[in-house]
């Protein structure tokens, strides 16, 4: 991307989840759903926008990125990445934005 004749790197912190099964949630916590039972665990996206922070603050640390340079660090941006192929999306519109999901091979597969 360019700005202002600078070119921008724009990076993304991924996080791979490879449950299987159903997935619902909020802004704090996920659970999956896969054969009766349920895991609970904390928004994989909480933990990919500290990766994204502490990635961030380590650049601008560097001597490229120095305020007598006039560079900024890149803008970082958090992915997370549901790789199992059985994976259902019960989360709401705000939560799907910074979510992909795998492909099916058979398209017509698509969740709606």
């Amino acid at each position: 991307m360019l700005s202002h004749g600078r070119f921008i790197l724009i990076a993304a912190v991924t996080l791979a989840q490879s449950r299987p099964g159903t997935i619902s949630g909020n802004g704090n916590v996920w659970s999956w759903h896969h054969d009766g039972r349920s895991r609970t665990d904390e928004n994989p996206l909480l933990l990919a926008n500290r990766k994204c922070k502490t990635l961030r603050s380590l650049l601008e640390r560097q001597k490229a990125f120095s305020r007598g340079r006039g560079e900024r660090a890149p803008f970082i941006e958090a992915l997370v990445f549901c790789s199992h192929s059985s994976n259902h999306l019960l989360l709401s519109d705000p939560q799907r934005v910074w979510l992909r999901v795998r492909v099916p091979a058979n398209p017509s597969r698509l969740p709606r």
